[in-house]
């Protein structure tokens, strides 16, 4: 039976208008939504906000933008758009292919950079989050409110809500701010639907007053829950999960195929060898030759997974292995069977040091019922739990919202930047906190893009129309300026990619012989240019040309489509990156301290400053103990000071915890006196007068930062007290003290 719909009182006593579908071709077959069709058009009809908490398997994202276009174009009598929003680009991908087989493809669009395929004729309109976001930002920052769309109806569908990314939020949040606007200008309020799976109704009623709320049931068929029945490790995860998948396929009375859940890209990776070993291992698996593996992950550009979705036959038993990205609106084919690691990989910044680490945590209540009810959307299924009921039953009932564990920098620039001042008073779903709002203000008074009473500058307004992180933006600036854009935009893209370009492992003799040629003594990124002249050069033969040299040819396609963006964008046009196959002469040693130049202003923030040992110290922040990164060729040179893409916490159960410098390059003290006037560094040769006056100038600059950066002594004796007593020893160890390093070196003490 389906559950109870609740709805929200209708504003006034008007008689209820009862709505018809004159859709010309059904949908899909009957879903709960289906059954609740008529409440939720009278709802939209009478209410200019709605919320609809469909479980997984409802078929909110295939069946109720359909529902939202009969009511805002009356049933096809009136011209009306329908915009919705995804978190993903594999959803939109997924649902434009899908919806547009039941209303024709001529009627469904698709928008995200790089791609765009809406017409005069398009009727539901799918994004991902970020385009609708750019199109608010603009609406409010030039006053135009969305006004494009008023020759005809609009609704808005802002699907998976309950994902709480941090552009999902500053979405919602200018939404209202939209939706206020309009009314005060008494322009016709925007039609909004806001669906989620598994999501916190309490805090969407407090955030959305007015909305009215349904529930509709999720899944049409049942689950039958399997769990474990001791704790697994989550090292015999991949085993684990390879083995019930293949127990699956040798079960004659069970068909179907199979998701598993894994954490990340490394997990991915072993559970396919761990099930090619459990599938050679068992005799009694029938077809064998007929099993496929599809892995699925985010962040890829290429359409190679979307080619293998599509290529599967009702006669392939399929094996689909996938980070949460499955448990979002991607349609599996057949899918009956769904094992679930329990885990997940969350990136975590902190906003104290500045660090990122990527943290591997337990999913909440809502990840497992979201990801089970993935097996019981075309008939009874199986959810196959590498975790114990009471494991289950323990989790947090929903995810922590993004906006508590990541850099808000990008957050706060954008919302400078259409003329929201206070950010401490905006409107948040999750309010973020002053802490991290001031670290988020400080890095970018670091950058130049805000003034010393946190003003957005010039700078930062160029920044902010960067599709890019803020760092990236400033490097891209500072290009501008030096005229080396089409260098920096290609270092962006490997800069932005989640893989390295580089296939064989770091700091083994032959990493260091592969990759001779390329390899520049003082910069990474120099590195990265001389890889990318090679792919040009060799672009007629790329794909052998990357396998003989040990180099990823998909990280750079990525690379090269980012920077075809860039060109396509009609805001970063104005900067000069024109150039697509554009080889640089690394040989030009004048273009080469440009390039550098621009990477020191882009990263500014992360100047680090060599202490002995290898080890270097944060030179505008607390952490000690920094290590150069394996892949690094500046490994083991021991430059006075560097600056670097990325200061992470890298890390496994079976290691130790290290601080890792990622990227980086060396630094001259007068380039970044040239390129980031707003910092006044220590490293200048100053009298002591002159630097007490700097330094109480930069005090009443960054205010609170300040304070932690160069309070150093207490801190930097905090930080070191969780480091070993062997790595805070006095600059003349004992003979002891380096037998002891020296061991420790190589059996990580």
């Amino acid at each position: 039976m389906p559950a109870a719909i609740e709805a929200g009182t209708r504003v006034g006593s008007e008689p209820r208008r009862e709505l018809t579908t004159t859709r010309q071709t059904p949908l899909v077959e009957d879903t709960p939504m289906h059954r609740v069709e008529s409440d939720i058009k009278n709802s939209l009809y009478e209410h200019d906000e709605i919320i609809v908490i469909g479980q997984t398997g409802s078929g909110k994202s295939t069946v109720l933008p359909q529902f939202i276009y009969d009511v805002v174009s009356n049933n096809g009598r009136m011209s009306a758009k329908v915009l919705v929003t995804q978190p993903r680009r594999f959803a939109v991908d997924s649902l434009t292919d899908f919806v547009g087989l039941q209303i024709g493809k001529e009627n469904v669009g698709k928008r995200y950079k790089g791609t765009n395929t809406v017409s005069p004729t398009t009727k539901i309109d799918f994004m991902v989050t970020g385009s609708l976001l750019n199109m608010l930002q603009e609406g409010i920052k030039n006053g135009t409110l969305l006004e494009e769309y008023s020759k005809e109806n609009i609704a808005i569908l802002f699907d998976e809500a309950h994902k709480e990314s941090t552009d999902g939020q500053l979405t919602l949040a200018l939404f209202k701010k939209v939706q206020e606007l309009r009314r005060q200008k008494r322009m016709k309020p925007i039609k909004f639907v806001l669906a989620s799976g598994t999501v916190d109704e309490k805090k969407l009623r407090q955030y959305f007053p007015k909305a009215v709320v349904h529930n509709v049931e999720g899944r049409m068929h049942s689950i039958t829950d399997h769990f474990a029945e001791k704790e697994i490790p989550y090292e015999e995860a991949p085993k684990e999960a390879a083995r019930v998948a293949a127990d699956i396929l040798a079960d004659t009375t069970k068909d179907g195929n199979i998701l598993i859940f894994m954490p990340g890209r490394s997990d991915i990776a072993a559970t396919a060898r761990s099930f090619q070993e459990e599938l050679r291992m068992k005799e009694d698996v029938p077809d064998k030759e007929k099993i496929k593996v599809i892995t699925l992950t985010g962040g890829t550009r290429d359409n190679k997974q979307k080619q293998e979705m599509e290529r599967i036959t009702d006669e392939d038993r399929v094996v689909f292995i996938s980070t949460n990205v499955g448990q979002e609106s991607a349609t599996f084919q057949n899918l009956k069977h769904v094992i679930d690691s329990g885990w997940e990989k969350v990136s975590r910044y902190d906003d104290r040091t500045g660090l990122t680490s990527l943290r591997l945590t337990e999913h909440t209540k809502a990840d497992w019922r979201q990801r089970a009810g993935r097996a019981g959307r075309v008939a009874p299924g199986d959810g196959w739990y590498l975790f114990t009921k009471a494991q289950a039953e323990a989790r947090a009932d929903f995810p922590e919202a993004e906006v508590f564990h990541v850099d808000l920098t990008s957050l706060v620039l954008r919302i400078k930047n259409i003329g929201i001042d206070n950010v401490y008073e905006f409107d948040y779903p999750d309010h973020p906190g002053k802490d991290r709002l001031d670290t988020a203000v400080n890095t970018l008074k670091k950058l130049g893009a805000l003034d010393a009473g946190g003003a957005i500058t010039d700078m930062g307004k160029e920044m902010a129309e960067l599709p890019v992180d803020p760092h990236y933006a400033r490097m891209l600036v500072e290009a501008k300026k030096r005229k080396t854009t089409n260098a920096v935009s290609v270092l962006v893209g490997f800069l932005s990619s989640q893989r390295s370009v580089f296939d064989f492992n770091p700091r083994t003799s032959r990493f260091d012989q592969k990759y001779a040629q390329f390899l520049s003594r003082d910069s990474d990124y120099i590195t990265l240019l001389r890889v990318w002249n090679g792919y040009v050069q060799n672009r007629d033969r790329a794909v052998d040309w990357c396998k003989s040299n040990g180099l990823n040819y998909s990280v750079l396609k990525e690379v090269e489509q980012t920077k075809n963006d860039f060109i396509d964008e009609e805001g970063a046009q104005s900067f000069g990156i024109e150039e697509r196959d554009v080889v640089f002469d690394v040989a030009n040693n004048e273009l080469l301290v440009e390039i550098q130049k621009c990477v020191i202003a882009g990263f500014v923030d992360r100047l680090l400053k060599h202490t002995g040992r290898g080890e270097y110290a944060m030179e505008y922040g607390p952490i000690r103990g920094i290590k150069i990164g394996n892949r690094s060729a500046l490994l083991g040179k021991n430059h006075q000071y560097v600056v670097a893409d990325t200061i992470a916490v890298r890390g496994r159960r079976d290691r130790p915890v290290l601080t890792i410098a990622e990227t980086c390059q060396m630094v001259k003290n007068e380039w970044i006196r040239e390129v980031a006037p707003q910092i006044f560094p220590k490293t200048s040769e100053t009298p002591k007068e002159e630097q007490i006056q700097k330094q109480q100038a930069e005090n009443n600059l960054y205010g609170r930062d300040a304070a932690v950066h160069h309070s150093t002594e207490t801190e930097r004796t905090q930080r070191e007290q969780q480091i070993s007593r062997s790595e805070t020893a006095t600059a003349k160890p004992t003979l002891w003290g380096r037998i002891k390093r020296f061991f420790g070196s190589f059996f990580g003490s």
